[in-house]
């Protein structure tokens, strides 16, 4: 268990939680998470997280001891490798890399317990992490072997030189076979979601309709931009939410799922230190193969992705 303690300088009109990265978390819902667990003080009193900064306030964090999960048994399919970076196809229910409220198996810890060498990262919780996916979505994620690596692709990624394409099911009909979202994404007034909020980032997706009904809908949906939760949002902006989605989605679904349907299949990038042009496909998982065969759609009459 470790304790983080500091005395806050100066009045201030905004909940606390609202400063999650001035305190070291990736996320407003992981501060939220030591909040209500009951490890967030202020002059020696536990607060919840609407209490406002005083001058002067003595504040105390306390991080619970991290219990590091075993992978063994985790089988998770290597794409790609070569001794700059590894291409995995990430399955659902495992997170990319740890958190302070998150103590789960990884996908770096996968990679760590056997023996993979990795970049240093952006901290120690992340190396060789470039890109991210949800814990729940599945499908291509890469990671980078050695620092120069890490650095060349974050700038592709920045610099969009990176092409990324999605598989999402959604409940509802599609009136488009093809179309642009282009919507800014910001936190919405829920602090554990994002939203389309005017000043937000620019967030850009190419939606393209490959199979559907009366019901449903399979898209592939291409990313210009790279915001946080970009693909549910904006295809729940369009009333076409992810099948599975329990944030963005229908609180009642024609079928059961046990996640978000939304799989990460095709990525096009350059090699970062020969820069030679690499794609790659990632087969989809039997939970999504079921889904499918329930909303009676099909990835084989999909052509030229």
């Amino acid at each position: 268990m470790r304790e983080v303690s500091f005395t806050y300088l100066q009045n201030d009109e905004n909940r606390v939680d609202k400063y999650f990265d001035l305190f070291g978390f990736d996320s407003r819902s992981e501060f939220q998470s030591i909040i209500k667990d009951g490890n967030f003080f202020v002059n020696g009193k536990k607060e919840k997280q609407n209490y406002k900064f005083r001058e002067n306030d003595i504040v105390k964090i306390i991080f619970p001891e991290e219990i590091k999960q075993s992978t063994e048994g985790i089988d998770v399919p290597i794409l790609f490798e070569n001794e700059n970076i590894i291409v995995l196809n990430k399955p659902p229910f495992i997170a990319v890399h740890g958190a302070k409220s998150y103590s789960g198996p990884t996908l770096v810890d996968w990679l760590l317990d056997r023996g993979y060498k990795l970049s240093d990262g952006e901290d120690e919780t992340r190396p060789g992490v470039v890109h991210r996916l949800d814990a729940d979505t599945s499908g291509i994620i890469i990671f980078a072997k050695n620092n120069e690596s890490h650095s060349i692709l974050k700038r592709d990624f920045q610099e969009k030189n990176v092409s990324k394409h999605y598989f999402a099911i959604s409940n509802g009909v599609s009136k488009s076979d093809e179309f642009t979202i282009d919507k800014p994404i910001a936190r919405s007034k829920n602090p554990v979601k994002m939203g389309i909020v005017e000043g937000g980032r620019r967030a850009v997706s190419i939606v393209k309709r490959l199979d559907g009904n009366d019901f449903f809908t399979l898209f592939d949906v291409k990313i210009i931009t790279g915001r946080t939760h970009q693909i549910r949002v904006h295809l729940a902006s369009e009333n076409l939410p992810i099948l599975g989605d329990k944030v963005y989605g229908m609180k009642r679904e024609r079928i059961n799922v046990s996640r978000q349907m939304l799989h990460a299949h095709s990525i096009e990038f350059f090699e970062p230190l020969t820069r030679e042009k690499i794609k790659i496909e990632a087969p989809i998982f039997e939970d999504m193969k079921e889904a499918l065969k329930k909303a009676d759609l099909s990835i084989d009459k999909t052509t030229n992705l």
